[in-house]
């Protein structure tokens, strides 16, 4: 058997195959590899490869050698499939294809993990290449992001350490200002006051815990505490969140300033975020950065919002680029989705216990109010011995203070992954959601279906199921078409546009098919075009008057950007214009003859609306499983929702997914000792 007759017995991506076969070039002569029969250390050495590459691929940083030992890997079950266009077939076509009853590939079976290390230690002899592969406590990385991971967590240990300084006389005038009652919600304020004494600090909760809120009022106590000026940077992992969070921080301090607090403080705020790549300056095309370790940037405070989103190589480049005495704090919520890229960075951060903290700090937070430090649990101790180490850096926010108290208990409910208070909960919020909005029939009836459901449509098999649902999310797309973007067709007005466009949105996990974005833009985007009688607001090129789009490509020329939103519309002379979201400030008026590449916006995938908020959510789940739902996933997508959230799809997918937790094989530690 040759090395190309072995590749076609492992179930990987034709891609996948062709990076492997490169990199073994690396590693052993032409000759080896033409030779048949290949050698078993060939084929080991494939397989590590091929298993690292599909980790990475996944999100992982490493593979553990000990979960390949004596198993079998890349064996191609019934009814998987390699080719991304398959994920979406509907299940007529899944039944043709069953009856084709291709030969099923056997995949590899590793040898023991003696067997493993003498083949990796004869990869890292290799002189040339040897160096690209780590291997580090039963774990294989590539050399690249084991520096990372290395970096990160020496770094951010030399960082987490507690500084008590001595209270300023005006952090102790401001701290009541900001915090009249902070009974009310304690955890917002020791959040606030424990960062004062922590060069690296996280701040941790889910949607509604006032995260922005409470990051504003540390910036200004920080500020108040060292009495003089300091240059504060605001960032986001993609162009939406920063934007979001720019709104965020507007409004916030547009209050404070109402109020008079702290109105000299307030003017050193900086109000707009930017992305990290446009922070880093990152030159497109050649990935180099203006800022890094030579040239850091220049400042005193960094504020990192969404860090969930954060993927290790993102976060080493900013991470590199900080001086060793800029601040920082990451912002975010641990239960959402990780990055789309390698990594796991805020979970891997955040300590395992929660809200734990040393007898230093409590004494602390004393010195601003006697009655803080009682919110705080006390470690359980064994023989005087603290069962939980406290962890004076990160502080999560408890306390939903915004969104609607039935889209909480839904999350509460995922996040604890009680499948059956999850159910209830989703049923109540439905039915208030059709109660408010009685013209949406399909609000009306039961979406999540189940075998019962299809045995009452018909008496057939559980394909059954599989056609009423189709025909049911057919139904409720029309119907939440006609309910909220219909009326983008008369509307003249860009900004109430924008506006209504921010009240309701479509959210699946998948891109691509009937359920996938794709495929939900499609139908509305046919059913609107039959509601156009004016030529005038119609083009060649798909624009029309009221299209809702997305942007889904750079340009700084026009300065629109990947994740920007908005809608088209007639101008005063009768002629198509996009107008894009620019938050508080005016639309950017645009030709859309100009634009980069667009896509509709009535449906987004759920990773697209990270660090967005809607007041109704419509979520659609595919049958299957093959797209990767998992809790995280569904989580995000219904914390999406500030007031209403309905789930389409069937019971048990839901319930498979709240079932599978997104756990990566990450390596980033807090370091005892640095």
């Amino acid at each position: 058997m040759s090395i190309h007759n072995f590749t076609q017995t492992l179930h990987a991506t034709t891609l996948d195959i062709a990076l492997v076969l490169t990199q073994l070039t690396a590693y052993f002569d032409k000759s080896q590899l033409a030779y048949a029969p290949i050698a078993d250390d060939i084929k080991t050495a494939c397989g590590l490869l091929l298993a690292l590459q599909q980790a990475q691929c996944q999100g992982h940083s490493h593979i553990r050698l000990k979960d390949l030992a004596d198993q079998c890997y890349f064996k191609e079950s019934t009814g998987e499939s390699t080719d991304e266009s398959t994920q979406d077939t509907n299940q007529a076509e899944s039944s043709i294809a069953s009856k084709i009853a291709p030969q099923l590939k056997k995949g590899y079976k590793f040898p023991n993990l003696e067997q493993i290390n003498l083949v990796l230690r004869q990869l890292q002899q290799q002189p040339i290449h040897g160096h690209l592969l780590v291997v580090h406590e039963e774990r294989l990385f590539t050399q690249k992001t084991y520096n990372y991971e290395q970096y990160i967590s020496q770094e951010i240990s030399k960082r987490v350490r507690t500084e008590i300084p001595e209270i300023s006389p005006q952090a102790l005038q401001l701290y009541p200002q900001l915090y009249p009652n902070p009974d009310s919600n304690p955890w917002q304020s020791i959040a606030s006051l424990t960062a004062l004494t922590q060069p690296f600090y996280i701040i941790n909760g889910g949607p509604g815990t006032g995260k922005t809120y409470t990051v504003l009022r540390t910036l200004l106590l920080i500020l108040a505490q060292a009495q003089n000026k300091l240059s504060i940077g605001l960032c986001a992992p993609t162009g939406k969140a920063a934007q979001r969070v720019s709104e965020s921080i507007i409004n916030e301090v547009e209050s404070l300033k109402n109020q008079s607090i702290a109105s000299e403080l307030l003017e050193q705020i900086p109000e707009q975020a930017t992305t990290i790549h446009r922070l880093l300056a990152i030159r497109k095309g050649s990935g180099e950065a203006r800022y890094n370790a030579l040239h850091p940037l220049p400042f005193d405070l960094l504020v990192v919002d969404e860090a969930s989103m954060l993927d290790t190589a993102l976060f080493y480049r900013l991470l590199s680029a900080c001086r060793s005495d800029t601040r920082i704090i990451l912002i975010g919520d641990t239960a959402q989705l990780p990055s789309v890229e390698s990594g796991a960075v805020l979970h891997d951060l955040m300590p395992i216990s929660v809200n734990v903290f040393s007898n230093t700090i409590t004494t602390w937070l004393d010195a601003f109010n006697p009655n803080i430090s009682q919110h705080i649990v006390k470690p359980v101790t064994v023989n005087d011995i603290p069962t939980a180490n406290p962890s004076n850096y990160a502080t999560t926010l408890m306390q939903n203070m915004r969104s609607n108290a039935n889209v909480n208990d839904v999350a509460n409910a995922i996040y604890s992954g009680d499948t059956q208070a999850m159910l209830t909960k989703l049923a109540e919020i439905q039915t208030l959601w059709s109660e408010a909005e009685p013209l949406i029939a399909p609000l009306s009836q039961p979406l999540l279906l189940t075998n019962t459901s299809a045995a009452d449509y018909t008496s057939d098999s559980s394909e059954s199921l599989y056609q009423l649902l189709k025909t049911q999310t057919t139904a409720s797309i029309l119907a939440l078409a006609k309910a909220y973007y219909e009326s983008l067709l008369t509307c003249s007005d860009p900004v109430m546009a924008i506006e209504q466009l921010k009240q309701f949105r479509i959210l699946t996990p998948s891109r691509k098919g009937f359920y996938g974005v794709s495929g939900i833009n499609y139908l509305i985007d046919q059913y609107l075009l039959k509601n156009i009688s004016d030529p005038l607001k119609l083009s060649i090129n798909g624009m029309y008057h009221g299209r809702a789009i997305l942007i889904t490509q750079n340009d700084a020329q026009l300065g629109v950007y990947n994740g920007d939103s908005g809608v088209v519309l007639l101008n005063e002379d009768n002629g198509l214009t996009a107008y894009i979201d620019r938050g508080k400030q005016p639309p950017l008026a645009i030709s859309p003859y100009r634009l980069p590449a667009v896509q509709s916006l009535y449906a987004m995938t759920i990773h697209k609306t990270q660090g967005s908020e809607f007041d109704k959510v419509f979520i659609i789940l595919p049958p299957d499983d093959s797209v990767g739902i998992t809790k995280e996933l569904i989580y995000t997508g219904i914390t999406r929702a500030r007031s209403y959230v309905a789930v389409s799809g069937t019971a048990q997918a839901l319930c498979r997914a709240i079932a599978k937790h997104h756990q990566r094989n990450t390596f980033i530690r807090i370091l005892d000792n640095t």
